[in-house]
């Protein structure tokens, strides 16, 4: 019988949220009348909606927080959180409930930026300061010379409430600041406190402090089109590429401040023009010392946001960590508040026009979980409720369930608002909170509906949800299906673990699948995974055309932006739609007018103050997709790429050592010596043996070059590369496996094709069949040009059912807009940062061959 696709999909789990010990749960509600102006719902208000859904209300003082014993996940079914601050002191214990399987509901917004610390017989908040130390405001002898070499920051104006100082910008390179000498301060005045506001595309700002020893401490606040005040306690800047300083214990210490800046960096705001203003600047004493902020040993406020958008130039400390995704999302003005597709939680919510703040809630954890998705693994599942519009058009996320590990097994069910100003005990929050609870209350919920790819026979897939058991009588059901069609029964919770039920998954590149927990005829929770290959290139090709609109360029990496070329060409192809030709034309010119007097092509970075790098390697990268473009250019275009091709090709060969191989290029490290060592100007380096992917990455355009020569010389040269690469790479993968793939289709005779065929399948193939890692975020996302080639061999190479498991892997979690890997997450953001860009780019030219078997490969002649 014929091997077929299938879909196996043993994550769609039914979890065990709680326990459930006594009939009716019993709620945890924190409430204290000296905390209520921090709390927009009356807890007695919440104490009859969460009696009114069946639990009992056990009340929690402020002190009660900080002891486990009263937080008790056995006991507990869930703790309800009414307010936007939370006790420093509580991190412990609030930890064991969540990692005991307790549950969360947090109907405010950054619940964890603003921290409660002991001050006599009450608390202090870490921002609550008291008298000024110093106001800054006047002619400011401001220091503009902090930047990369670009233009400047502009100030304008005194500080005050009438004119205010007005910061512009346009920060087309790594970063710019404007910063001061503030007044001189007492070791007690360490609380900063300022109004700011940006326009609509300037809704993040970086501070940095300078002490004298020049170490570097940053801070970044949310700004929103409407003046806010913004309150930081100096000990809350992270040590920022000091490694002798933030350690344990240490903090930017106010006496020896030699300079505040503020100012942007690239990523922290999408390119252009920008403009913020601060006014009544000033420092004020703190209630709360540096020394007891840093000894409760909790991450501050300010510094996931930090960590996320900084990264590993950060401090690593503290160890201790608040609940995610509920920490360090920024404050948003936003209009439109919405469900987020369709959910029984949210199901006939609707909400007023008009404008609120909130903050957006991510599942993007710190740094120290690093990956091109790094959220993917921090929870079982991420839910997104409720959504708003923000200032640049963008949805954001200010509602959310997730599904957080805990320890045996066990999972916290946690419901996050980050709405601020709103009653949720009222219409029309309060349905979602009720609804919330009781799904809480039935103790299972539902994980991703994530199919895993198998081989199955007959194209039939056995669907065999394992379910663990609940409490008993509790008539909770799981309903499914595929493409609309339901299974012929109904599976009852405790007996769905050990029934399976075939599902005919039809089109693996185009399906959705549903799962639903019912209790009676009431739906408690819905999950679905749709996938739609066609839609997802189509999708991913217009938000090509729409980067490229401006200045040709996508990413501004040109060697990235050369596989967005090769998908934007498949998509004419498939699509039929001229702007994807016109934009690959379009950054085909520009390539061209940037590339060097010498034929190195410029590579969207390396030009510094000490001169410019040129890569090899990246030049191949950006021929390549040149070569692409000639044959669906004009005349005059054609013939231009001819000659910016013939160039490169020269500047390579340049490169060339004696002993067959290339060098590295123009650098400013000498990548032949380990360790590498930064040089003062640029430097021919070659060092060919220690950096093979110089052939590995420029092979594939030597042999597109000598196709569109038509010269057998040409493509003799471009077989000897393949030939000196092919024994000193022993796996295959992103661009080198591209490379092997071409030299594949385009080899001159059999006795080569035959080399390249057991190449790939033994140092490609054979490597990745079986895998279950998500390979195609490898590298940063460069290994998602592996679908490309994936879908070469299964064409040209036989039908592996190996192969086509792993394509199905990729393309479900890619275009599965409820993936934690999908594209969607990425596909119309005007913030990608590099990695980002590699895995649309890469990707997109496999997703291309999977909708249409060998389209990239459409122009080239057919092989030999």
């Amino acid at each position: 019988m014929p091997v077929r696709p299938a879909l196996l999909i043993p994550a769609l789990l039914l979890l065990p949220a709680l326990a459930l010990a006594a009939p009716a749960p019993t709620v945890g509600l924190w409430s204290d009348p000296a905390l209520a102006r921090h709390g927009s719902t009356p807890t007695d208000a919440l104490a009859a909606l969460i009696e009114g859904c069946g639990c009992q209300v056990e009340p929690l003082t402020t002190a009660d927080l900080s002891n486990a014993a009263r937080l008790d996940p056995t006991r507990l079914q869930c703790l309800v959180i009414p307010y936007h601050v939370f006790p420093a002191a509580a991190s412990g214990a609030l930890g064991k409930f969540v990692q005991g399987g307790g549950g969360l509901v947090l109907t405010e917004g950054d619940v964890f930026g603003r921290l409660l610390f002991p001050a006599g017989a009450g608390y202090a908040l870490l921002d609550d300061f008291d008298a000024v130390a110093g106001n800054v405001q006047g002619r400011v002898d401001w220091d503009l010379g902090h930047h990369d070499g670009s233009e400047a920051l502009s100030v304008a104006g005194t500080g005050t409430t009438a004119q205010p100082f007005v910061f512009r910008t346009r920060p087309e390179n790594a970063f710019q600041y404007a910063g001061f000498k503030p007044p001189t301060l007492t070791p007690q005045a360490a609380g900063l406190v300022f109004e700011a506001r940006g326009d609509r595309d300037t809704s993040l700002l970086c501070l940095e402090g300078q002490e004298g020893d020049g170490s570097r401490w940053k801070q970044i606040v949310s700004l929103t089109p409407e003046w806010r005040e913004v309150r930081i306690h100096l000990a809350s800047f992270c040590s920022y590429a000091t490694p002798a300083r933030g350690q344990a214990g240490d903090f930017l210490h106010p006496e020896r401040l030699q300079r505040l800046y503020f100012g942007l960096f690239k990523g922290l705001v999408p390119p252009g023009e920008h403009r913020f203003e601060i006014r009544n600047l000033r420092f004020a004493q703190a209630n709360v010392s540096s020394e007891a902020a840093l000894a409760a040993g909790v991450p501050l406020p300010g510094r996931t946001l930090v960590e996320q958008l900084l990264g590993e130039a950060i401090a690593p400390v503290p160890t201790a960590t608040w609940p995610q995704p509920f920490t360090g999302g920024p404050l948003l003005a936003l209009t439109k508040l919405r469900p987020v597709g369709s959910h029984p939680l949210t199901e006939g919510l609707s909400f007023p026009s008009g404008a609120l703040t909130a903050h957006e809630i991510s599942n993007a954890p710190t740094w120290d979980s690093t990956g091109l998705f790094p959220g993917a693994k921090r929870t079982r599942r991420f839910l997104p409720l409720l959504q708003g519009t923000g200032p640049d058009g963008r949805a954001r996320v200010v509602g959310a369930l997730t599904l957080a590990r805990a320890a045996g097994g066990r999972t916290s069910v946690q419901i996050a608002l980050g709405l601020t100003g709103l009653d949720v005990a009222k219409p029309p929050l309060a349905p979602l909170l009720q609804r919330a609870l009781r799904l809480m209350q039935s103790g299972a919920v539902l994980t991703d509906a994530n199919p895993v790819a198998s081989a199955a026979e007959g194209g039939q897939v056995s669907a065999t949800p394992p379910v663990l058991p609940r409490a008993p009588g509790a008539g909770l059901q799981v309903r499914m299906s595929v493409d609309g069609a339901a299974l012929p029964r109904v599976l009852p919770v405790a007996e769905a673990g050990a029934v399976g039920a075939a599902l005919p998954l039809g089109d693996w590149r185009n399906f959705r699948l549903s799962a639903e927990l019912m209790q009676g005829d009431e739906a408690l929770d819905r999950t679905a995974w749709r996938v739609n290959v066609r839609q997802t290139l189509r999708d991913l090709c217009d938000f090509f055309v729409t980067s490229g609109a401006d200045d040709g360029k996508f990413s501004g990496i040109y060697f990235i932006d050369s596989r967005a070329v090769w998908t934007l060409l498949a998509g004419y192809e498939i699509f039929a739609d001229r702007r994807y030709l016109d934009t690959a034309l379009h950054w085909t010119r520009v390539m061209i007018a940037e590339q060097r007097p010498d034929g190195g092509y410029r590579m969207g970075y390396g030009i510094t103050r000490r001169g410019e790098e040129c890569y090899v390697a990246d030049g191949g990268e950006i021929a390549l997709g040149l070569a692409q473009v000639a044959p669906y250019a004009g005349p005059t275009d054609r013939a231009g790429i001819m000659r910016s091709l013939d160039a490169y090709m020269a500047y390579r060969e340049s490169f060339r050592v004696p002993t067959g191989g290339i060098g590295v290029g123009w650098c400013l490290t000498n990548y032949g010596q380990q360790p590498r060592v930064p040089l003062q100007e640029p430097t021919r380096v070659l060092a060919p043996e220690q950096n093979t992917y110089t052939i590995g990455c420029t092979l594939g355009a030597a042999l597109l070059h000598a196709v569109l020569t038509g010269k057998p010389e040409d493509m003799q040269a471009a077989i000897v590369d393949g030939a000196w690469l092919m024994p000193r790479v022993p796996t295959l993968s992103g661009t080198t496996a591209q490379s092997n793939m071409l030299a594949h289709y385009l080899a001159p005779d059999d006795t080569v094709r035959a080399q390249y065929a057991a190449n790939l399948r033994e140092r490609f193939v054979d490597k990745l069949a079986g895998q279950e890692n998500p390979w195609w975020i490898g590298s940063g996302g460069r290994s998602a040009l592996n679908l490309h080639v994936l879908a070469y061999c299964y064409e040209r190479l036989g039908r592996d059912p190996r192969v086509l498991t792993q394509m199905a892997k990729a393309v479900s979690a890619m275009c599965a807009p409820e993936s934690p890997l999908s594209m969607y997450r990425l596909i119309g953001r005007t913030d990608l940062r590099h990695d980002e860009w590699l895995y649309l780019c890469f990707g997109g030219v496999g997703l291309a061959d999977v909708v249409a078997p060998m389209v990239t490969l459409r122009k080239l002649p057919p092989p030999g």
